[in-house]
């Protein structure tokens, strides 16, 4: 893996990515690399409370129990994500995105202005701005 100097780019872009790096511990690690590469910066992440997941275009799929996220991967496309062949690629699926809500991202870019994303009146998005 490449290693960037610190300050070596004069802004960092990205737009929906940090919830695809894997749990708490890897987003940490991805936001705290963009604030050592960059003094500014522009992260986007979709909403956890947005009622349409949109990885899954399935509405309010985040706020299913597991065990039912699992069946429909398991039994349906949904989205970007094609049918799963067995529980493991289900489960890997699942995986693979964890949606964030405002203050996470607001504590993973301490030192970022938060802007909220609205669709029909509700928070689609999250962007963190560090000027």
């Amino acid at each position: 893996m490449h290693q960037f100097n610190q300050g070596a780019f004069d802004i960092a872009h990205s737009n929906s990515v940090i919830e695809h790096v894997g749990l708490w511990e890897s987003m940490q690690a991805m936001a705290d690399e963009v604030r050592r590469v960059a003094p500014a910066y522009f992260i986007q992440t979709p909403s956890f409370w947005f009622p349409l997941e949109i990885h899954t275009r399935f509405p309010f799929f985040q706020f299913l129990p597991e065990p039912f996220r699992l069946w429909l991967l398991m039994n349906r496309d949904l989205g970007y994500m094609k049918q799963a062949a067995d529980i493991g690629e289900a489960t890997r699926l699942l995986q693979e995105t964890f949606l964030l809500n405002k203050s996470q991202i607001q504590h993973l870019f301490p030192d970022a202005s938060i802007h909220t994303e609205r669709a029909l009146g509700l928070p689609k998005s999250y962007i963190a701005i560090k000027r």
